[in-house]
């Protein structure tokens, strides 16, 4: 071998391949570089197509999908049954930079899961609204939406479920005693819906803006009998006890009154508890007291209470 090339090779050993220990033992193994794509005798080149972290990589990502799979199933059945997605609003961000849901909060028991407007693949707006609204004083006076049921809307049942369930507990009189279970009040909301047609009405009012929050509700029921074709009866006007103040109560028999008038029933009356803050509501509102019945029916803690009998008439449309 020439001198110049001899020197050459003797500079540093080949960095680009391992010697084996019998190619180590030779004394002239450093000093001769192959020709490029030939690889010497004795010398083993590393196999760079095996990836020995695959099976713990693999392992991992399958971790990772099981994980957020069944992150998922929980969710669609926090939301089946009523309860809002995670707050994001108090999350926090990973190391990652996804978002970390710190805790989940309670439900709101004034939104209704509409699936209009609340996909079940997208929850955020069920809780994010009810803590803007509990934080900025311009979403809790959102423009009120009067909108009438019919025997399909089945979405609102558990907001109107809570809704009556609210009204119960701050001591209104419905016909049901205190404590008051989900289940009576959703077998109480499914009969509800059994008579919605041409005889019984439902109106709820809700917010216009957002996946729209149940605000509070009235039923009309129009008398069947042939000679009391002029008149109805108002059942169950029902506020959130968070909600009022807001004028929702008057939209709502603005809109029963209306509605009314239209068929020719223009004579209403309804009862209510004597004495109490739904009483001042009819007053404020123009309706007439005829009268009061002592001892008329227990109110929702258990003890006896008189009811009020008022009717309002109305302008003969028809």
């Amino acid at each position: 071998m020439p001198p110049r090339a001899r020197a050459r090779g003797a500079c540093a050993p080949n960095r680009g391949w391992r010697l084996s220990s019998a190619s180590r033992s030779r004394p002239d193994a450093t000093r001769s570089r192959p020709p490029p794509g030939v690889v010497p005798p004795g010398v083993r080149r590393p196999n760079r197509d095996v990836d020995h972290a695959g099976p713990l990589r693999r392992h991992r990502d399958r971790a990772a999908i099981a994980q957020s799979r069944a992150g998922a199933r929980g969710l669609a059945r926090r939301l089946r049954q009523g309860f809002p997605g995670p707050d994001l609003r108090r999350s926090k961000r990973s190391t990652t930079g996804t978002v970390v849901p710190e805790t989940w909060s309670s439900p709101p028991m004034y939104v209704a899961l509409s699936p209009t407007a609340v996909h079940a693949r997208a929850p955020r707006a069920l809780n994010a609204l009810a803590a803007d609204a509990a934080a900025s004083p311009s979403l809790q006076r959102a423009s009120i939406e009067v909108v009438k049921l019919s025997s399909r809307d089945l979405q609102w049942l558990p907001a109107l479920t809570d809704l009556l369930i609210d009204n119960v507990h701050h001591g209104a009189t419905l016909g049901f005693l205190a404590p008051m279970s989900r289940y009576q009040a959703l077998d109480y909301w499914h009969g509800v819906f059994a008579r919605l047609g041409q005889h019984h009405a439902l109106w709820i009012a809700c917010e216009a803006e957002g996946p729209g929050r149940l605000l509070g509700a009235v039923q009309m029921s129009l008398c069947p009998l042939a000679n009391a074709h002029h008149r109805g009866e108002v059942q169950r006007l029902m506020v959130h006890s968070q909600e009022r103040s807001r004028g929702v109560a008057g939209q709502l028999m603005s809109r029963l009154e209306c509605a009314a008038a239209t068929q020719g029933r223009y004579l209403l009356q309804l009862e209510t508890c004597a004495d109490s803050q739904a009483e001042a509501v009819f007053a404020h509102l123009g309706w007439q007291r005829a009268g009061q019945i002592p001892d008329h029916c227990h109110g929702a803690e258990g003890q006896l209470q008189a009811a009020a009998m008022y009717y309002k008439r109305l302008p003969h449309l028809v």
